[in-house]
């Protein structure tokens, strides 16, 4: 990485090459192809570009009005030199871990865009392209590696038990104290599509459940969750996850029913996230909420409901309950402002439809080159298909 206190020009003598320095620290507007329009970005780092001369380089820029899920390699045309501000922004520690080096990676039939970094381990720190072994999430350089990997790979269906199944859907309860391996492969995954803070943890102290949809020529690993064993706090998730190729297909909203069939398994008395939502974490989440106090509410007879009835009846922390209705328009101040009714007559819940109800639309890279398939979109997890709770939660420690 360079660095410098100013600004300062120079003159190629090459046909084609910058006549401005751009630094690490520097500001200006820097157009996305997503959209054609100019952003404001931060340059963090540069590099040598692959195949170009002496002096071609290629700059990672954090676009500051966006999510960081947005940040890219770009090359130097795409800058409005114009509008390069004078002074050298320091490139904290933090920005510099936020670097992608793993640009995409192969995952069966899909090529994947990442969005964040990944704490991989050193052997791939400089890979732009990694290739993924769907059995078992082992990482190779080369798609030549990758073939030679699979002959030898023991694995054809994720390790642990199987606790769900209906049509051509599985879930996966797996161990991450008797899979650590397979875990924390997935964690550095997951890790590439979540802006995680922080270290990832312990996966010896988690249960991970993955989401598998079988084809004729084998399974897609679609999504999953974590949770950490046996806490005492009142929370079902640790990291969710849906792959960009699977999501706006209902698999997230899947899984957070699920997670909360396994809360009321294991007699947590509300079901929630351990740490901050992601904003296509919380579209989901805000989308299940909907469904299932809609659904509640639609079937209750008799008389008033009160925010904590639903929060017991549906395992959802009261202050979304209180949230969600506030957003569907069915709460209301009683005469004292003193606290909430909830809005029950059946005109008002006429107006909502359970699997139509409006959530935010959040915008994402397109990031995705489905090489091919189609998968039944909103699938309703079914607590009827479950087939059983096969492996016994023991105590850990909490990461």
């Amino acid at each position: 990485m360079e660095s410098s206190t100013s600004s300062k020009t120079r003159t190629k003598t090459q046909k084609g090459k910058p006549s401005e320095d751009i630094l690490p620290g520097n500001v200006l507007n820097c157009r996305r192809i997503k959209d054609g329009n100019f952003h404001l970005a931060k340059i963090i780092q540069k590099r040598n570009l692959i195949g170009g001369g002496v002096g071609d380089f290629e700059y990672y820029v954090n676009y500051i009005d966006l999510n960081r899920r947005n940040d890219e390699w770009v090359k130097f045309e795409r800058f409005d030199l114009k509008s390069l501000k004078p002074d050298i922004e320091p490139v904290e520690p933090e920005e510099l871990a936020g670097v992608r080096t793993v640009e995409c990676i192969e995952l069966r039939r899909h090529e994947i865009k990442t969005w964040y970094s990944s704490p991989i381990p050193l052997e791939f720190e400089d890979c732009r392209r990694l290739h993924v072994c769907e059995f078992c999430f082992t990482f190779k350089n080369s798609r030549s590696q990758l073939k030679k990997h699979k002959k030898d790979c023991q694995i054809r269906d994720p390790p642990g038990h199987e606790i769900y199944r209906d049509g051509n859907l599985s879930v996966f309860q797996i161990d991450g104290a008797t899979n650590t391996e397979y875990c924390d492969n997935l964690s550095y995954l997951a890790k590439m599509f979540l802006d995680i803070k922080g270290n990832l943890g312990r996966t010896e102290n988690k249960m991970f459940y993955v989401l598998i949809v079988h084809d004729d020529l084998g399974y897609d690993m679609v999504a999953y969750f974590s949770k950490v064993k046996l806490v005492m706090e009142s929370y079902n998730v640790s990291r969710i996850l849906t792959l960009p190729p699977y999501q706006r297909r209902g698999y997230g909203t899947f899984l957070i029913g699920l997670a909360h069939e396994v809360a009321k398994w294991e007699k947590v008395k509300m079901g929630g996230v351990k740490s901050q939502l992601s904003d296509l974490a919380l579209s989901c989440y805000r989308k299940y909420w909907n469904r299932v106090l809609l659904r509640v509410l639609k079937q209750h007879k008799g008389g008033p409901l009160s925010i904590l009835d639903l929060s017991e009846k549906t395992a959802i922390y009261p202050e979304d309950v209180t949230v969600t209705l506030k957003q569907l328009n069915l709460l209301e101040l009683d005469r004292d402002n003193r606290r909430y009714n909830v809005i029950t007559d059946a005109a008002s819940l006429a107006r909502h439809d359970i699997y139509s109800t409006e959530t935010e639309i959040v915008d994402f890279p397109d990031y995705t080159k489905n090489l091919d398939s189609y998968f039944d979109p909103s699938p309703a997890f079914d607590a009827a298909k479950m087939i059983t709770w096969l492996h016994p939660q023991t105590e850990e420690e909490e990461d």
